[in-house]
């Protein structure tokens, strides 16, 4: 991971997740990203108030890439890795997935695969997999979104690109 880019707001860290990146935080920091056919994966331990974001592009490494972050699967094994780390367990983490939006403006034919759709289906596939429950989603839709991970709370604002937000 490179150098971590903060800014403080009203007391508060407000950390940037780029594109096939993740971050670890604990409270009273907050997770932003942006997200379009990506799918970002908040997980959450709510004792110790920390979490984890990653923005994964791909559903599954497929190559030699070395940036797992790209891909939804690598992402969330590092993840695990990092809470178990902590020695703690990922049945004792929850899960929110936003994103997974088709955004191809070009692809009237239907042509392209729906990458969003097999982004968040993999997602759904590793937190099973891994026990842990997903306890929210924003997911599809043709906007995207930037999400911002609340570790004090564990809560998600999800502001869709029409400026439509929610909370999760």
């Amino acid at each position: 991971m490179d150098l971590e880019k903060k800014i403080i707001i009203n007391d508060v860290y407000l950390v940037h997740v780029g594109i096939a990146d993740m971050k670890f935080g604990k409270s009273p920091e907050k997770l932003k990203t942006v997200l379009g056919s990506c799918v970002g994966i908040c997980v959450y331990y709510p004792r110790l108030k920390i979490g984890a974001l990653a923005h994964a592009m791909l559903p599954q490494k497929h190559s030699n890439i070395i940036n797992e972050f790209k891909f939804v699967d690598t992402s969330i094994e590092r993840m695990i890795k990092n809470f178990e780390k902590l020695k703690i367990s990922s049945c004792d983490l929850q899960a929110k997935i936003f994103g997974g939006a088709k955004i191809y403006f070009s692809d009237t034919a239907g042509i392209l695969p729906d990458i969003g759709k097999m982004n968040v289906e993999m997602a759904r596939k590793m937190l099973k997999k891994f026990n842990i429950k997903i306890i929210a989603e924003d997911v599809f839709g043709d906007l995207g979104r930037t999400i911002i991970f609340d570790l004090q709370t564990g809560n998600v604002l999800s502001r869709l690109f029409s400026g439509v937000e929610k909370c999760y």
